[in-house]
């Protein structure tokens, strides 16, 4: 039986736009399997480095935190190339609800035609604390915020309650229908011995 390896490429999600277009054209023509986009509001490269005489990218893209709403993007993504699977590289529960995931990915779903992949981590520190959110016991908001989402997934518009420690739905409806009947696939940034476990009983890949 053959084996086939999946390449997937992640775009900078930044501007100008005309730029990130591009890119996304090249990935698609070279023939990558996935497409996916960072979920930022700030960058991990230092301001000073950013200039042209040290970082030749500085020539171009004006600022490395002018990043895009990768969420918008995706949907011009699905309706533009027809081909390489789709999703966020990758997004969090402390910035977005879990019902917001939910929603979206099945609406990139059903744009893409069944190529969303909801791509989950634990967040950065970055692109919370200086927001004013909290980056505190974020494998466990994680946990529960995956809980959350098959639980909408899987309600076929049923009232659904959670208790958390985190979140607390009382009769939540999710009656988006799924594409073809399936669910998005799950796939979790994982390297650590809890988020690894938390992988195996949420995650796709």
């Amino acid at each position: 039986m053959g084996r086939y390896l999946s390449v997937g490429i992640e775009t900078n999600c930044t501007a100008p736009m005309n730029l990130e277009r591009l890119s996304m054209r090249l990935f698609t023509l070279m023939g990558v399997d996935s497409l996916f986009l960072p979920d930022h509001y700030l960058s991990f490269v230092p301001r000073p480095v950013w200039d042209p005489q040290f970082t030749p990218a500085a020539k171009v893209i004006p600022s490395p935190d002018a990043y895009f709403d990768p969420f918008v993007m995706m949907g011009m993504m699905a309706a533009t190339y027809r081909r390489p699977r789709i999703g966020t590289g990758v997004t969090e529960p402390l910035r977005r609800h879990p019902a917001t995931l939910a929603q979206a990915f099945v609406t990139l779903d059903h744009l893409s035609r069944g190529r969303a992949i909801l791509g989950i981590g634990n967040g950065e520190r970055e692109n919370t604390e200086p927001y004013g959110i909290p980056f505190t016991k974020r494998v466990a908001r994680l946990d529960e915020a995956l809980a959350i989402i098959r639980r909408l997934w899987e309600s076929k518009g049923e009232p659904v309650d959670f208790d958390g420690s985190f979140w607390r739905l009382r009769k939540a409806i999710f009656a988006t229908p799924l594409y073809n009947n399936k669910t998005p696939v799950i796939w979790v940034a994982a390297h650590a011995p809890k988020m690894l476990a938390l992988t195996g009983r949420h995650g796709d890949g």
